[in-house]
């Protein structure tokens, strides 16, 4: 299954779920004897662990991802261990670039395996 999230949305996702939990806080729902309620708790961590990882600085964007993203839009070719992929690149993650060769077909191909890149 493919899941394809924005990384602002799934952040804004996030923050809303955090707030929905202080709120419920605030308004004692959740800081009343039931406090010791082991789903509360749980809800609370996963929150926290949650808010963390969004906190965390992502790594650099590799020099081969920079390059790639000048070419958004444009027809190329790419040479991997697996043959020739042509087409028009539509987006470059962090560690792939998905090329529409057609209407009907879109190649995601993984950095790693970029041998070359030639623009058309």
């Amino acid at each position: 299954m493919w899941f394809r999230a924005n990384e602002k949305e799934l952040q804004a996702l996030l923050e809303g779920i955090s707030n929905i939990v202080k709120q419920a806080m605030h308004d004692s729902l959740l800081s009343n004897p039931n406090e010791d309620n082991p789903i509360i708790k749980r809800l609370k961590v996963e929150v926290k662990q949650e808010m963390e990882k969004l906190n965390t600085p992502h790594p650099p964007s590799s020099p081969l991802q920079e390059m790639i993203e000048r070419y958004v839009n444009r027809n190329v070719s790419i040479n991997t261990p697996a043959g020739i992929v042509e087409g028009i690149i539509t987006e470059v993650g962090n560690d792939y670039v998905e090329i529409m060769e057609s209407e009907d077909l879109v190649v995601i191909v993984q950095l790693a395996n970029a041998i070359s890149l030639q623009a058309g």
